[in-house]
């Protein structure tokens, strides 16, 4: 992904200033600039950089697959994906993250892009965007991640509907600024792979409750019990040892106080 420089003069002081933005595409970088209070006069391309040669020493030494080629920033994600337990984005989500004109390169991370999309358009006058991600992951935490469904994106016209319904009411997008990027990769608690039990983004916002009702209502699914916020088996397993050394402990009184 490019870095863009740009340079023009303050909207308030009008004092000549340059700064430097990566972004999707020049667009994207002149409206970044626009938002922070930049006239903007000239746009310039900035060549990717090269990795440096302890940054590739650095990503041997963790016995990182480095593609071909590779650009300063691609290194870069790939170091963090490593170092913060995540994991390859996939192209599929690649390419909601160009559906969004989110800035990602092909080494960043899944948590990473996802906190990059809702970064993103959390920004003022994405409201729309924001809205269809957010509906488009409630439908996949309701379709429990299967591939073969209906739905295949936030362009869905089904999507698009209901987040230009939820989007008129009120209480909906305050809500929807609750959530970080990641909290979105599912929602309540759900159980890896690995057999553990993990806590995603919150069941009981204003937003999921009404993104989930239109969601059920269009499309005749039914949220089940693993997605409804409550811990199930992963309470019981938490519960157990607490409330067996409570028990220990209440004999062990009981036995010294009897008479």
């Amino acid at each position: 992904m490019p870095t863009y420089e740009i340079t023009g003069r303050s909207q308030e002081t009008h004092r000549k200033r340059k700064r430097t933005y990566k972004a999707f595409d020049d667009s994207v970088a002149v409206m970044k600039a626009t938002s922070d209070g930049l006239i903007v006069e000239n746009i310039i391309l900035v060549p990717d950089e090269m990795p440096t040669a302890r940054q590739l020493g650095y990503a041997h030494s963790l016995g990182l697959e480095i593609p071909t080629d590779p650009t300063k920033e691609e290194l870069s994600d790939l170091i963090d994906c490593h170092e913060s337990n995540d994991k390859p984005a996939t192209d599929r989500h690649r390419g909601f993250a160009a559906m969004y004109r989110v800035y990602h390169t092909r080494c960043t991370g899944k948590k990473e892009l996802f906190d990059r999309i809702y970064e993103d358009l959390k920004q003022p006058g994405f409201e729309y965007g924001m809205a269809s991600w957010f509906t488009y992951r409630v439908y996949r935490s309701l379709v429990h991640g299967k591939d073969n469904v209906p739905i295949q994106g936030p362009d869905h016209p089904i999507i698009t509907e209901i987040s230009t319904q939820l989007i008129s009411n009120e209480s909906f997008i305050p809500s929807l600024r609750e959530y970080n990027g990641r909290d979105l990769i599912w929602f309540g608690y759900y159980k890896a792979p690995n057999g553990r039990y993990y806590s995603g983004g919150n069941v009981h916002t204003s937003a999921y409750k009404q993104a989930l009702q239109s969601l059920c209502q269009m499309t005749g699914l039914k949220a089940s019990s693993d997605i409804s916020g409550e811990k199930g088996k992963a309470g019981c397993f938490c519960c157990a040892p607490a409330a067996l050394v409570i028990c220990l402990l209440l004999i062990i009184v009981w036995a010294l106080i009897k008479p």
